[in-house]
């Protein structure tokens, strides 16, 4: 079983290093560690190549001549692998030195697309806050089949046949990547910390999963209540993933006769995900048509809402609720 590290940097010289010799003592080393720089203006290809030539990993080092951005970046990385299974890597955490060694023994047990692991979380000079993430959803009543965190993940390279290229206007690789895992059903959360994940001092984030502390389900309620006021941008980017999802699985499709190399369980996947997100998109739009309605129109046609499929669970209403207040 092949393994690949795949690492996208940008300016992130002052925690590169920590991280770098996090993955060079790991108990089972990679294969090829690629990491794809996005024209970084600070040391950070400096002390790449610094440890590259001090380093006994396999390391294929690519420079973007212009700033392609994070998506694009993690998409050229991710392409140039090879492995079996690809961990995805940031600049500026800190790995167990058993990370690779766990990950890939639960990969041989448990069959899985992606796989998650929980992290603890750490500040700027490396001082726990005593705390890991899966902590915090469980703490805050999140839903933990939502948890998305790239550096935390390792996937399979039939995800990757489904996956690439990252379409550009989806809102993050990550949460492409473990969208589609997530809709087939193959995503697999690792309950063991395997890494340190950073939370930089002058971190600004609208998630509240980005706090560094304990979490409640106070503070969830808090969220969706403050979320409420940007509501429009979070629907949006979510009518904007379901249109952009649709049309990238209906290319696969198009491509399906023309290519004898794929399975007819790759076929059967793709067809899923196109009708995943067919129907994700046909919700957005009806909620869309409902959301620009002036408030006394979805009041009347409240008992009719009531009766759609997509109102009749709890984040339903609680859609309903948001798709309500929103402004016309």
């Amino acid at each position: 079983m092949k393994i690949s590290v795949v690492m996208a940097t940008y300016n992130g010289e002052n925690h590169i290093n920590d991280q770098l010799k996090s993955i060079e003592t790991q108990t089972t080393p990679p294969d090829e560690v690629i990491i794809s720089d996005d024209a970084s203006t600070d040391s950070t290809k400096t002390i790449i190549k610094k440890f590259i030539k001090n380093s006994e990993l396999n390391i294929i080092f690519l420079e973007n001549k212009k700033n392609l951005g994070y998506k694009e970046n993690f998409n050229l990385a991710l392409t140039r692998s090879s492995g079996d299974i690809i961990f995805l890597c940031d600049q500026d955490d800190i790995w167990h030195k058993k990370k690779i060694e766990t990950t890939i023994e639960y990969c041989k047990s448990k069959y899985a697309l992606l796989y998650i692991h929980d992290v603890e979380l750490i500040d700027d000079k490396n001082n726990s806050y005593g705390i890991t993430r899966l902590q915090q959803i469980n703490g805050s009543g999140f839903n933990k089949h939502n948890y998305v965190l790239g550096s935390a993940t390792a996937i399979r390279r039939e995800l990757l046949q489904l996956a690439l290229p990252i379409p550009p206007k989806y809102s993050s690789h990550d949460k492409w990547l473990s969208d589609i895992a997530t809709i087939l059903e193959k995503k697999l959360i690792i309950p063991e910390v395997l890494g340190f994940y950073r939370r930089h001092s002058n971190n600004v984030s609208d998630s509240f999963l980005n706090k560094a502390r304990k979490l409640r389900k106070i503070d969830l309620l808090a969220y969706r209540v403050k979320r409420m006021k940007y509501s429009d941008n979070y629907f949006n980017s979510n009518l904007i993933d379901a249109q952009t999802g649709k049309n990238f699985f209906y290319k696969k499709l198009l491509h399906i006769q023309n290519n004898k190399k794929i399975t007819s369980e790759e076929i059967l996947n793709i067809k899923k995900l196109y009708i995943h997100y067919s129907n994700q998109k046909e919700i957005f739009e009806k909620r869309n048509d409902y959301r620009r309605m002036s408030k006394i129109s979805k009041l009347m046609l409240l008992p009719a809402e009531l009766c759609r499929p997509h109102r009749k669970s709890i984040k339903g209403i609680r859609d309903l609720v948001e798709d309500i207040l929103a402004s016309k």
